[in-house]
């Protein structure tokens, strides 16, 4: 079962992740390129933990492996919208995806439980939603299960 009320996702099972997308404030966190004009996405895992992730290396992590792993039909258009918003919030020319050493989750694992097919798809409404997701100081990822 999922449950999506004012931009936040729920799911009924041990793992739970909320996500908080801030769409009022429009104050935005810089973020900008190495040297070279790149900017890196590195893999994470995203599962059980009791975690709130506010920056935007891990946003930009959680956001590239929904797209990867989750987005079905729409993974192009996503990717397109995604590296879009990057390169013009941050300038950068590039944008790598650094893989991971771990050969079954090659672009980082989000918890199967706590994400299911179109659960992330309103991000990429707009390229403004995006962006106020990835780059608000204030929107940001909970991620807890209910084992304890």
């Amino acid at each position: 079962m999922k449950l999506i009320r004012h931009s936040t996702f729920e799911t009924n099972s041990s793992s739970c992740h909320t996500i908080s997308v801030d769409r009022n404030s429009k104050i935005y966190e810089g973020f900008a390129p190495d040297q070279n004009g790149v900017v890196y996405v590195r893999p994470a895992e995203f599962g059980w933990e009791q975690e709130t992730y506010w920056s935007v290396d891990d946003k930009m992590s959680y956001v590239n492996i929904y797209i990867n792993d989750w987005s079905g039909k729409h993974q192009d258009n996503f990717r397109e919208i995604f590296e879009r918003v990057v390169k013009e919030h941050t300038g950068a020319t590039e944008i790598v995806y650094v893989p991971s050493n771990d050969k079954y989750y090659p672009n980082g694992y989000i918890d199967h439980q706590s994400v299911e097919d179109a659960a992330l798809d309103y991000l990429f409404q707009s390229d403004e939603c995006l962006k106020d997701f990835l780059f608000s100081p204030n929107s940001h990822i909970i991620t807890d299960n209910d084992n304890h």
